[in-house]
């Protein structure tokens, strides 16, 4: 890659690849490490409740593991079709609307939460699980398996189908570790291992994580009006 450094004051963006500051040139390669660091000390420290010492280990080994696997795809690519990603994002916060418009119209009840551990921290914390869900986890969860993880499996040569399959399943699995309403388990599995797929497959289409990430955001976005919205109906 070719990096160019300027000294004089940059523009924020000068393309998807380089970014300068004060006369320092940042490289896709150091923006990519940088996020897997910040990413790996919020998963481990946010979204897995664990001690400071532990989660900078963790963080620590997952980014030796992301440097030593370094693929040299561009992550932050902003040459995507942004008509495609205002289209889901919108579709996906006006989902809970829809749901409860259709429910209405039918008679019947909103479908029950089947993640009724997040829901019962959503209602008890907001302040705090609503940042969580929709900055922290699209943030975290996208860098560490469509791109860490992805990457890695990728190296192996497994094939770039078999690769997505495999840490979306690992995607799926890693979310039952809260409270899940008896019998849903399965199907929450299936929802979400596909979920993750699709999210490999925007990477790769767009070649960038930027466009699942936003994907992502808005689908927790939706998810923690849904929780609003069924707590309300059941008062």
């Amino acid at each position: 890659m070719n990096a160019i450094t300027l000294n004089q004051a940059p523009p924020l963006v000068q393309s998807a690849e380089v970014f300068t500051v004060f006369s320092l040139t940042i490289t896709q390669r150091h923006l990519k490490i940088a996020a897997v660091a910040l990413a790996s000390l919020s998963f481990f420290a946010l979204q897995w409740g664990l001690s400071w010492p532990i989660s900078i280990i963790l963080s620590a080994a997952v980014l030796s593991f992301s440097i030593a696997s370094e693929s040299g795809e561009n992550w932050f690519n902003t040459n995507f079709d942004f008509s495609y990603i205002k289209l889901w994002t919108t579709l996906l916060i006006l989902r809970p609307f829809i749901i409860q418009i259709v429910c209405l119209a039918l008679g019947i009840p909103l479908p029950p939460i089947p993640q009724t551990g997040i829901a019962k921290a959503m209602l008890s914390q907001p302040w705090k699980m609503i940042p969580l869900a929709t900055i922290v986890a699209p943030f975290t969860e996208e860098m560490h398996f469509r791109g860490v993880l992805l990457d890695f499996l990728k190296s192996l040569n497994l094939g770039e189908e078999l690769s997505m399959w495999i840490q979306a399943a690992i995607f799926g699995a890693i979310h039952l570790k809260a409270a899940v309403e008896e019998g849903a388990e399965f199907m929450l599995f299936l929802v979400l291992t596909l979920a993750g797929y699709c999210a490999a497959h925007e990477r790769s289409e767009a070649n960038s994580l930027l466009c699942p990430m936003a994907v992502h955001s808005a689908n927790n976005i939706g998810s923690c009006i849904y929780i609003f919205l069924s707590e309300r109906n059941r008062a």
